[in-house]
């Protein structure tokens, strides 16, 4: 409904902006929206609704995993992977650059094949 009021890049944005919001945690509001971003992209590509619900369900299983297991595999991510419980702790600078940099290949990969699609050449 929101790519024929909207068109898709509009309605690709809005539904991420929403995905991002429904989370109801501030922290996870950056990337449940490029996380978002993707899912749009992936509905609009494929029209499938389950492949979405699959990749959404797959991604919070990796999380579920990177946070459950990685210590007990040695991997150490301060901020991360450390007790969610005990006091606040926050992520290293390079954690941090990387995920800035994923986001801003994905957006910007998100941006060229929605311009792609709109010239009819994806």
């Amino acid at each position: 409904g929101l790519i024929a009021r909207l068109g898709v890049r509009q309605a690709i944005v809005l539904q991420a902006i929403l995905f991002a919001a429904l989370h109801l945690n501030p922290w996870q509001f950056v990337p449940a929206f490029f996380i978002g971003l993707f899912l749009g992209w992936l509905f609009v590509k494929t029209g499938s609704l389950g492949i979405c619900i699959l990749f959404h369900a797959a991604w919070n299983g990796l999380s579920f995993f990177v946070g459950a297991y990685a210590e007990g595999l040695g991997v150490v991510i301060r901020g991360y992977t450390t007790y969610p419980f005990g006091p606040p702790v926050f992520q290293s600078p390079e954690f941090l650059a990387l995920g800035i940099a994923l986001c801003a290949a994905g957006w910007f990969w998100l941006r060229s094949a929605c311009e792609s699609q709109a010239r009819g050449v994806g």
